[in-house]
This record gives structure tokens, C-alpha cells and sequence, in this order.
């Protein structure tokens, strides 16, 4: 996790470098106040960013070129339907694209999201010179999240968020040569 610091503003943001750091319980805040008909489910997209590129990219800068990788994760589901479907939040989704881009998009009002890191970089000039110059977050790729609500039996499955390279049949230890 980096935390952006404005000197203009009297706060800052943090933003996740690792998807590991958007937990269940990060979620569960996040979405506490919806409420969800019973099949459906809110995906939050975790967007992989450079920081320079996404200001870049957010600067009106036709020509840039920026490198997203997208991770879907279960942000809220209701319990019943979650165990119907083998489902908990916090787990990244298997999901269609198209699926994705049918569902509803959903505006929470949280720090991390594409517009409200843009407009707290926007807000101070030296901050963005800084992480344009590199003196500040050089290379630091962070995620930004935005929302949609989908039906569950879009959901194709769901993954957990690390797996342990020892059941690898294709991983070759050193002790194995």
C-alpha cells in the first residue's frame, strides 16, 4: 500500500499495490449500505495502473498508452446464493467480459476510485510533477477499483486469491533434479 499525500489537501489516499490488499473485510465496508436482490452480486474490477500512465492517461493525453490488467473479485453476494453457487466475497470471479460489460455500473463513494484519484492528483501540481519526474512512486503500479452489479449465474466460478506453488506438477524444485 503507497499513500498519495497532497500538501494542498488535508488528506491523502491509500492506494493498494498488491490485489491481495483489497480483503474481504475491505470489501464488506465498502459495500455495507447495499442492499442486493437475491440474485445478484456486486464485482468490483481492480485495475492494474502505472501512476505515472494513469495520470498520463487521465491528463488528456490522446497518445497514451496505458497497460490496465483488470482482476474481478466477489465484492458482495448474499449468503444463501454464496453457498448455492460455492461463492465468497473477497475471491476473484471467473466471469465473461461480456457479462461484465452488460452489468450495472455501480458508484460508491470511495477514495480508490478512477475519478477520485484523479481529482486528488489533480488538485496539486507539484504532486504530479513529482510522480511524473519519478522522485515520487517511480514505476509503482497501484490498483483502482470501479463496481458493477451483475446477475450471479454470470458468474462462472471463483478462484482463491493465492495458491501454493507446491501442488505444481510443472514446477520443478531443486531437490527434484
Amino acid at each position: 500500500m503507497i499513500t498519495l499525500k497532497s500538501d494542498k489537501l488535508s488528506y491523502g489516499i491509500n492506494l493498494p499495490t498488491s490485489v491481495d490488499e483489497i480483503t474481504k473485510e475491505v470489501l464488506a465496508e465498502i459495500t455495507a449500505h447495499i442492499n442486493l436482490p437475491k440474485y445478484y452480486a456486486v464485482i468490483a474490477l481492480c485495475k492494474q495502473v502505472n501512476l505515472a500512465q494513469f495520470l498520463l492517461a487521465t491528463s488528456g493525453n490522446k497518445k497514451a498508452n496505458v497497460r490496465v490488467s483488470v482482476t474481478p473479485v466477489l465484492a458482495k453476494i448474499g449468503d444463501e446464493v454464496a453457498k448455492e453457487i460455492n461463492a465468497e466475497a473477497g475471491k476473484r470471479v471467473v466471469i465473461a467480459v461480456s457479462d461484465l460489460e452488460r452489468g450495472d455500473h455501480l458508484y460508491l463513494n470511495t477514495m480508490i476510485t478512477d475519478n477520485n484519484v484523479r481529482e486528488y492528483l489533480d488538485s496539486d501540481e507539484s504532486l504530479r510533477r513529482d510522480i511524473f519526474a519519478g522522485t515520487k512512486f517511480k514505476n509503482e503500479n497501484v490498483y483502482i477499483i470501479e463496481f458493477k452489479i451483475v446477475p450471479v449465474n454470470a458468474i462462472h466460478g471463483c478462484i482463491t486469491a493465492t495458491r501454493k506453488m507446491g501442488n505444481d506438477p510443472f514446477l520443478v524444485k531443486e531437490e527434484d533434479k
